[in-house]
């Protein structure tokens, strides 16, 4: 075999890899430069179109797109009224922004430990047990697009009388019980940030059957204001407004919507795609000691299949997270880190007095998880070169843990 490049060896690409550089179709691209000819370019007829389609696509009544899925979380607090005093349950296996939002609206979350039965999902039973009489609703997250056990969280929703927020950033085409999982709880949240399965760069959607939110939100959305600007400056009207309440300047653009529909229509065929890569990652990583692959589908649910993420166990493989992320580096494979636990920021041991230890599989999985390029842009000479730099890798930093 040959020597890997922090050996001294060449390395298995000349150019760098992204970790996660999108596929943006012709399509898209078109529609986007359609927008910017037309005149129109922040919130108008396209991103209405897009509202159109996407609530269908979850089993939902309404979608309202915003500016980020950070965006849709903060409002689904902020319809509940969260505010000082109350307590927010969540995971510390993700994204700052699910639990910012909490903090951003002076509620404290919750944190509880994760599940590695359900590749470190929330715990239910975790989740349960850390409901207080301040408590007010449950902001759960499927991480990495693999659904969480919604009907255990329906259930504990029903008989604490709880709201839920789901983030669904990773799940754009996750199922449950044949079902989108964008379809249950009270807000379902999503992103179309870069990286996403379907991306404008930056962009959002939250959607909800709550009429009178649903309508709510499309005020607050954009300062509060009763028209938005294609209804002031296309309708009939002498051109006022009012402003209901003090709102958040939160709208998507029509640009990032004509960017984003063909990427909607395309989610199947990008799907397939990731599919084959993360099947060919997990069979060529089964025999490697210490590296534990993850699942996709579980029984009735299908994964979205948006960040493979495994798990390497230092005392069995001979190397840990650390080794293969910087010897992947060198052989110019990107990599991500999906996640360190949330409660182990600065802000949140400041804030919430969170500290090492609280939450141990969290913290054993944000240590020894690493992220590999899967993305529909990979062509299979990039899928294979990130197959042959990691086993190159793991039997060179496993030797040389063995002779040294």
């Amino acid at each position: 075999m040959e020597k890997p490049a922090i050996a001294g060896g060449k390395p298995v690409r000349d150019t760098f890899l992204d970790f996660a550089r999108p596929r943006l179709s012709e399509a898209s691209i078109d529609a986007a430069v359609a927008a910017m000819r037309s005149g129109w370019l922040t919130t108008g007829p396209r991103v209405a179109e897009l509202e159109s389609i996407f609530a269908p696509m979850q089993g939902r009544r309404h979608a309202i797109a915003l500016n980020s899925c950070t965006a849709g979380l903060f409002l689904g607090l902020k319809y509940f009224d969260i505010g000082p005093g109350d307590e927010i349950i969540t995971t510390p296996m993700t994204f700052a922004a699910s639990a910012n939002v909490i903090l951003h609206l002076g509620a404290t979350p919750v944190f509880c430990d994760v599940n590695p039965d359900d590749w470190y999902n929330i715990s239910p039973e975790a989740a349960e047990a850390a409901i207080t009489p301040r408590t007010k609703g449950i902001l759960i997250v499927h991480y990495a697009g693999r659904p969480v056990d919604i009907e255990a969280f329906e259930g504990m929703a029903s008989r604490h009388n709880l709201f839920v927020i789901s983030d669904c950033a990773h799940a754009v085409e996750a199922k449950y019980a044949g079902e989108p999982v964008g379809k249950r709880f009270d807000f379902s949240a999503f992103s179309f940030y870069a990286n996403k399965n379907a991306t404008c760069g930056e962009g959002g959607m939250v959607c909800t059957d709550i009429d009178d939110a649903a309508a709510w939100l499309k005020v607050i959305r954009l300062h509060g204001m009763d028209k938005d600007a294609h209804d002031r400056f296309t309708s009939p009207h002498l051109g006022t407004y009012d402003v209901k309440e003090a709102g958040y300047k939160y709208n998507l653009t029509d640009i990032a919507a004509a960017l984003l529909k063909p990427q909607l229509e395309a989610l199947e065929e990008n799907y397939n795609r990731r599919r084959a890569i993360w099947g060919a990652y997990n069979r060529a990583f089964a025999d490697i000691p210490g590296v534990r692959t993850p699942p996709s589908d579980k029984p009735g649910c299908r994964h979205a299949l948006h960040v493979y993420s495994i798990h390497i166990n230092p005392a069995e493989a001979g190397f840990g997270r650390d080794d293969m992320a910087g010897g992947l580096l060198a052989e110019n494979i990107g990599i991500g880190v999906h996640y360190t636990p949330v409660h182990l920021f600065t802000i949140y041991k400041k804030t919430l007095g969170t500290r090492p230890g609280m939450f141990p599989v969290a913290e054993d999985f944000g240590v020894n998880t690493l992220s590999l390029p899967l993305t529909p842009y990979l062509s299979d000479d990039d899928v294979n070169d990130v197959i042959n730099a990691f086993r190159r890798l793991a039997a060179y930093l496993a030797a040389a843990k063995v002779t040294g």
